[in-house]
């Protein structure tokens, strides 16, 4: 039975390649696409928002409510509950911009293998340095 349950049950693939960099970089649209800091055009709509709006209409909602069991509005609020985007706090403001970065991890990419040639160029020094040594 255990076996029919698992077959059915889609598997999860804990098996993602990371992202590294080269692909993906942290600009500005990502910082305000997963923070949870309020836009300008929210602190405008707050600032200009009138003190005693929002008391007023709290309380006409709380009288208009119909008396409901706790056990329903807890079922109520548990299927609207969604988890907030987490707030991750912009570290500073790159420079580069986003084609920069690339070109820069491109370039970083290229230059960071060792050449192919790089022993025949190790062989080559070190038989100018023996002929260094025997000339003096």
């Amino acid at each position: 039975m255990s076996s029919s349950m698992t077959m059915s049950e889609p598997r999860l693939n804990w098996d993602l390649s990371p992202k590294n960099g080269l692909k993906t970089f942290f600009s500005q649209e990502n910082y305000k696409a997963h923070s949870m800091a309020p836009s300008l055009r929210e602190l405008f709509i707050l600032s200009n928002r009138r003190i005693g709006e929002n008391l007023n209409a709290s309380a006409s909602s709380v009288e208009n409510e119909p008396a409901v069991s706790s056990a329903t509005q807890a079922k109520e609020k548990v299927g609207m509950v969604l988890l907030p985007k987490p707030r991750v706090p912009y570290p500073r403001f790159s420079r580069f911009s986003q084609r920069e970065q690339r070109t820069y991890v491109d370039l970083l990419v290229k230059y960071a293998k060792m050449p192919a040639n790089a022993k025949s160029v190790g062989i080559n020094k070190n038989e100018y340095l023996q002929y260094l040594v025997c000339i003096q």
